[in-house]
């Protein structure tokens, strides 16, 4: 039996998050005739409510600070910015970087056979898999491309980078595990500290697969060496949806709308600008077009600006409120399916314009980072996003208009370029599964 652990899993509450975990494990499935896959993640309930069947769920070796205070701001009821909050955080930090030389010790114990005293659910895994993954995503980046970086943010993605690192030195330096990123966008790097941060953390890879040409760049600009690089498409794709998981009461002519962006990256003013400028323009669409509107939140995170409550704001502003609604729900399944019905999605998120895509849905990309605009120029139709930073009522309306006059051809270019790009997803993660995954050539489907 093949045993394989992957790592940096985030929340459930996200549902690309969901897609991602459950298309990878069945990737997984397809490619090993005997396989047993377990996981680490910072969300071990999630996981194991809504992810797929993993062997054992366990958590990171050293916490996400800002994680574990929200989960405790969350369950207390207060905001990111009170004094509780931030006391919590700071407590938090200091929690993390002790963790590191107990971590470290209980590894060595684990190696040797001896008990361990720290995360020593994760160090068994990662001592008895033949292979460890960093799950596909967004895993090594210091911010967004297109937002702004502000220093909240920054601490966080520094913590981040700096947990998953060291996840990665513990099971290459340690365990001598081999390593595969699997399909990722990788930076921006920002910083000396971020780009410090990156470089290690690619130095313990040996196989890593990114999603777009700008990652490719952004990796270039480390100038390591002998980098095994290969280049595909987001593995969301390969999501397989079936649009009778849920019985869906939705009028005609129905157009999705998937708002967000990382919470607290935008002024209060941007933040104004962005709700303004959807609202309008989706009540001008309304009149002109006389469609209906389905706000479909793709992540709920329970603090202002998560995306049920931008898609609130912008609802309360907009004149035609009969023609638009929210719909809620808890599992990718049903929220690919949604997506999958509507005649047109326009989504600032990334997953959404994924598996919307996936259905060969006409969307438009509000973009915040290069990982949409990457995605969006593989499938040829560039012309069809918007960046957040351009975003007016009379552009987005435009842009809404261009897609929607020729969605068919839209629709019909997309069932053709999908299955070149869902070929080359499998192809490459096979490639890398055969250099260091221990998948033998008779076992490749």
């Amino acid at each position: 039996m093949f045993n394989i652990f992957i790592l940096h899993v985030g929340t459930m509450a996200n549902k690309g998050t969901q897609a991602l975990v459950k298309t990878e494990f069945n990737q997984l499935k397809i490619a090993y005739r005997q396989v047993e896959i377990s996981v680490s993640t910072t969300d071990v309930p999630g996981v194991k409510e809504f992810g797929p069947a993993y062997k054992n769920v366990t958590p990171t070796l050293i916490d996400i600070p800002y994680e574990m205070a929200d989960e405790r701001a969350k369950k207390y009821g207060y905001d990111r910015k009170t004094i509780i909050y931030l006391l919590h955080l700071a407590y938090r930090m200091v929690l993390a970087f002790l963790q590191i030389p107990g971590t470290f010790i209980s590894a060595i114990l684990t190696k040797i056979g001896l008990p361990s005293f720290c995360k020593k659910d994760t160090l068994l895994c990662m001592k008895e898999c033949d292979l460890v993954i960093s799950t596909s995503d967004e895993n090594f980046k210091e911010g967004s491309s297109n937002l702004p970086l502000k220093f909240f943010w920054l601490l966080t993605w520094w913590n981040i980078l700096f947990s998953r690192m060291w996840d990665l030195i513990i099971a290459k330096k340690i365990f001598g595990k081999p390593v595969i990123l699997f399909p990722n966008s990788v930076g921006p790097f920002r910083t000396v500290i971020g780009r410090f941060l990156g470089r290690n953390i690619l130095n313990n890879i040996d196989a890593v697969i990114v999603r777009e040409k700008f990652s490719v760049e952004a990796i270039n600009k480390l100038n390591l060496k002998d980098v095994n690089l290969k280049l595909t498409s987001d593995i969301v794709l390969l999501y397989e949806t079936s649009k009778d998981e849920m019985a869906i009461d939705l009028k005609d002519s129905c157009i999705g709308i998937c708002p967000g962006y990382y919470s607290g990256s935008l002024s209060a003013e941007s933040n104004e600008k962005y709700i303004q400028s959807h609202a309008q323009a989706l009540d001008k669409f309304i009149d002109i077009y006389k469609v209906n509107i389905l706000f479909i939140p793709h992540y709920k995170s329970g603090f202002k600006n998560d995306d049920l409550d931008i898609s609130k704001q912008i609802l309360k502003r907009m004149s035609n409120k009969k023609a638009a609604r929210i719909m809620m729900v808890n599992t990718v399944e049903e929220f690919s399916s949604i997506l999958g019905s509507m005649e047109m999605v326009v989504t600032s998120k990334m997953h959404p314009g994924v598996l919307s895509i996936t259905n060969f849905v006409p969307t438009l990309a509000v973009v915040y980072d290069y990982k949409q605009s990457g995605f969006f120029e593989q499938l040829g139709i560039s012309e069809h996003k918007i960046y957040i930073t351009d975003l007016e009522p009379t552009t987005l309306f435009k842009k809404m208009e261009k897609l929607w006059l020729i969605r068919a051809s839209i629709c019909y270019h997309l069932s053709k370029c999908v299955p070149f790009l869902q070929k080359d997803i499998k192809e490459k993660i096979n490639e890398a599964l055969i250099e260091h995954g221990g998948l033998s050539l008779h076992e490749k489907n």
